[in-house]
């Protein structure tokens, strides 16, 4: 472990989230070995913050931060999307997979008084675009092809776009991720 500590140092001593590890033994029936526990309390879980209520949620500015890099992600260019997608070598469900995250964490952010009606409706409305798109696996919806031309990743682009101008979140840069495979 002192190697990956090593490597991991630059990220800082945690990333903040707190893993009840009695509860999360408890509820998969195995004790998890203690240098996984230090390396997951390092890196973070993976998990999400709206699993199953093992692992904490962050604070106020990272549930907003959370938040808007993924309607970030949403509202971009076709193109831009595109070369992120590229970059890190996720598929296209990543765009989808990310604003679902972020959306979980919409009825606390709306609690604390930092989403207001419309942009809740709007992230919403995205949300059941993505959630609709997920129903018809049929058709090609999840591809790089299909962010230039399918009009429900229009209309989430265009509600995305709409939800940074009313926040005040405008030219923000497509955010940095880190895929663990």
């Amino acid at each position: 472990m002192p190697a990956v500590r090593r490597l991991l140092t630059p990220i800082g001593e945690t990333v903040g989230e707190v893993i009840d590890w009695n509860a999360m033994q408890s509820a998969y029936g195995t004790a998890f070995p203690g240098d996984f526990r230090e390396f997951i309390d390092r890196i973070g879980s993976g998990w999400g913050p709206c699993q199953d209520g093992l692992v904490e949620n962050p604070g106020p500015s990272a549930r907003w931060r959370m938040l808007m890099e993924a309607v970030v992600v949403v509202a971009a260019p076709a193109s831009a999307q595109v070369v992120w997608l590229e970059k890190y070598d996720v598929p296209p469900d990543e765009i989808a997979l990310g604003f679902d995250d972020g959306f979980c964490l919409t009825g606390q952010l709306a609690e604390e008084g930092r989403l207001g009606a419309a942009v809740l409706s709007r992230l919403r409305t995205i949300d059941e675009i993505f959630s609709e798109m997920t129903k018809h696996t049929g058709t090609d919806r999840w591809t790089r092809e299909a962010l230039f031309t399918d009009a429900e990743w229009s209309r989430a682009r265009q509600l995305a776009r709409e939800v940074l101008t009313a926040v005040d979140e405008g030219d923000v840069p497509l955010p940095d991720i880190c895929i663990v495979r």
